[in-house]
């Protein structure tokens, strides 16, 4: 099954009037085997890249309460867990773990003070 994963971000910054974002990774496609995946406060997919190079992936509907043993974790919604055609596209979803990414520094909504403060911490 061909495998489609999102782009790797590692700048991420949200502020009032718009979003900065340096790519990391470009999005990319693999062949990969998905199984079901469950563990004490982890439940979603695995997948598991017939490039033994690449790391198995978690893709989850909601962030995990336990502890997984995944350095690469994918959010995706439950429609975008449908594979078509022997494609599973994830391109839409979102990285919660990944070597590579960055974080995000500031939410959108928050205080003008708090928007300069953090920009003058960029500066």
């Amino acid at each position: 099954m061909n495998v489609r994963l999102p782009w790797v971000y590692g700048i991420l910054h949200i502020q009032q009037l718009g979003l900065i974002r340096q790519v990391a990774r470009p999005e990319t496609t693999i062949e990969a085997t998905v199984a079901n995946y469950k563990a004490p406060g982890v439940r979603g997919k695995v997948v598991l890249p017939s490039d033994s190079t690449i790391p198995r992936i978690l893709v989850v509907e909601k962030r995990p309460t336990g502890h997984p043993d995944f350095t690469h974790i994918i959010r995706a919604t439950r429609s975008q867990l449908t594979a078509h055609n022997d494609v599973l596209d994830l391109r839409q979803s979102e990285w919660l773990a990944h070597p590579d990414a960055g974080t995000t520094t500031q939410h959108r909504g928050q205080s003008k003070g708090s928007n300069a403060e953090n920009l003058r911490a960029m500066v």
